[in-house]
């Protein structure tokens, strides 16, 4: 296995992060590799919502 950092400058449900939520998905369950997410916790466009649903597929890492 495999750990696999994926970055996205922040988290909402906006198209980016929705693509970014599928690669690490079908990275973990396709490939069987580890998905771990970090973004900017400064962002004011940060939702934590979203935040709250990848934390319960993937290891999530905050980084000013």
């Amino acid at each position: 296995m495999v750990k696999i950092v994926f970055w996205d400058n922040c988290l909402n449900e906006r198209g980016t992060t929705t693509t970014l939520f599928n690669y690490a998905y079908y990275n973990k369950t396709i490939l069987g590799n580890e998905s771990i997410i970090m973004y900017n916790t400064s962002r004011p466009d940060n939702v934590n919502e979203v935040i709250e649903l990848f934390k319960k597929e993937f290891t999530v890492i905050g980084v000013h």
